[in-house]
């Protein structure tokens, strides 16, 4: 699905709300929809039938922070006529160039017998959606929504792990990598992480003591959201050291 450079879908991007696909989702006791396995896995396919998707994707600008929603409205077998449920998966994915990259998703937890209704597969990197030639309908999506999706990607996939806080995702000035280039911001900044993945306040040394007095940088920090630190798997306060020019990279 390349992904194009189509202007007039920048109306489309100002996004809403999800909620209404995952308020509506309805999951029977015992399955667990949206269980992706790695490729070469096997999902519990003698209890739950499985849904495997893969597509290429490529792109004429580099994207450095792409993930993918996928939407799924499904029907289980015996159960009423029209009752559809809706699955919601988002994954982050490798960068994304010129070259087609193969991205597949292998998920159990269905009833056998599931019929897929509908399926819609969408692009974002650094939380704005990208048109490609597979969207054109858009998923309703707020920067923080779509957040709240990777974050839990996140969480799930580091099950056990004792981690620092690291940025995720959010909007850079767009003067930045002018400003990096004359010089300034060498120096690594260290940000006040909340468990929710939202900055608290940057500072210049590790123990938070010297708060950056600079409002430009205060301003951009505050358009960033973090992956939490961890702390046997869970999500606790933290301090994520950042770097502005390997932002860039």
């Amino acid at each position: 699905m390349p992904a194009t450079n189509d202007s007039s879908s920048n109306a489309d991007r100002s996004l809403a709300s999800v909620s209404q696909y995952a308020q509506g989702a309805n999951i029977a006791a015992g399955a667990s929809p949206g269980l992706v396995v790695k490729t070469g896995g096997n999902p519990d396919i003698e209890n739950y039938d499985a849904l495997d998707l893969s597509f290429d994707v490529s792109t004429p600008k580099a994207l450095n922070s792409p993930y993918v929603v996928i939407v799924c409205r499904y029907h289980e077998r015996n159960t009423p006529p029209g009752v559809v449920r809706n699955w919601i998966y988002a994954k982050a994915i490798d960068r994304i160039d010129f070259k087609p990259r193969r991205v597949h998703f292998l998920a159990g937890g269905f009833t056998p017998g599931f019929q897929v209704k509908s399926l819609e597969v969408h692009l974002y990197d650094n939380g704005n959606e990208v048109a490609t030639n597979l969207s054109s309908k858009r998923v309703p999506l707020t920067r923080d929504e779509a957040f709240e999706y990777v974050k839990m990607d996140y969480v799930s996939s580091h099950k056990g792990a004792t981690l620092p806080a690291a940025p995720a995702m959010g909007n850079l000035p767009g003067d930045l990598p002018s400003r990096l280039a004359q010089g300034q911001f060498k120096q690594a900044f260290y940000v006040k992480v909340s468990k929710e993945g939202i900055g608290e306040g940057a500072f210049l040394d590790k123990t938070c003591s010297r708060r950056v007095e600079d409002p430009y940088v205060e301003s951009m920090f505050k358009g960033i959201r973090f992956k939490p630190a961890l702390q046997n798997g869970l999500p606790v306060d933290g301090v994520a050291m950042v770097k502005l020019d390997q932002l860039m990279m």
